[in-house]
């Protein structure tokens, strides 16, 4: 196969990269030349994608879904420690009225030992609530 010279304008950014890029590898311009071109054509051939603003795109992708992922694990930590409080509460409230049953406390002693049980049930619930509705 024989080579043939082909004229062609390119922006002077352009120029300074396949110059780069031949003293990078220790080719002449020409030769980087015809490398890229066969690199592009490979490449178009397979349907692959290049990045041509250097990767920033994507960059700026990874850190969106980075920043999403910590944002979600932050969320998940949160309701596991509010599912964690609302087991120990509802475990002594459990108990709470086990004793209740067996043992005749009066109504006096009843209201002020079940109504912190009932604040924290009601508050860790409206917790949860929160956490779930505003993601």
């Amino acid at each position: 196969m024989s080579k043939r010279a082909i004229t062609s304008k390119i922006g002077g950014k352009t120029v300074e990269k396949i110059e780069e890029y031949a003293e990078s590898q220790d080719i002449s311009r020409s030769q980087a030349i015809e490398e890229l071109t066969r690199k592009a054509l490979k490449v178009e051939d397979k349907g692959e994608i290049v990045i041509t603003d250097g990767g920033n795109q994507v960059e700026n992708q990874l850190d969106s879904v980075e920043t999403h992922l910590e944002n979600q694990s932050e969320k998940i930590d949160s309701q596991k420690k509010n599912q964690n409080y609302l087991n120990l509460i509802l475990v002594v409230s459990l108990l709470w009225i086990g004793v209740q049953l067996v043992v005749d406390l009066g109504a006096l002693v009843s209201a002020l030992t079940g109504t912190p049980l009932i604040v924290g049930l009601v508050y860790l619930y409206y917790q949860m609530y929160q956490e779930v509705n505003h993601e």
